[in-house]
């Protein structure tokens, strides 16, 4: 028999980092903004950006600088600026911060494949 306290609990941690997964897969799935979405617009630091300024906001920026640093990093149309509540801006920025982190991957990944190729290409080619 195994009483409550041998059962191990979620941490704080773990359930902040579901918040922030269920924030990356609403993104996806209502908002359109999957790996193709991000591949395909958002390689030049966007998604970063845009993370930095929800986490300013997050901060409860109180100084004309730090509103001026989201006015000057937010990187897109500011219908897109969706500012709710303290923690849901930190999580969405760390969202953010993880789709960044995604597409950086594909990135090298799909240039490791194709850094493969050429060298593959170039070992065949010899032959001849």
């Amino acid at each position: 028999m195994t009483d409550d306290s041998d059962i191990e609990k979620p941490s704080a941690t773990h359930m902040i980092l579901v918040k922030v997964h269920q924030e990356r897969f609403r993104q996806s799935a209502e908002e359109g903004f999957g790996p193709d979405h991000d591949d395909s617009e958002h390689a030049g630091g966007e998604l970063l950006n845009a993370a930095v300024c929800y986490l300013i906001k997050g901060g409860n920026p109180t100084t004309v600088e730090q509103m001026r640093a989201i006015d000057h990093f937010w990187p897109w149309a500011g219908e897109w600026w969706k500012p709710k509540s303290r923690r849901r801006d930190i999580i969405r920025a760390l969202a953010l911060g993880v789709a960044e982190l995604e597409r950086m991957d594909r990135a090298e990944a799909k240039q490791q494949s194709e850094d493969l190729g050429r060298a593959e290409m170039d070992i065949d080619g010899g032959d001849e």
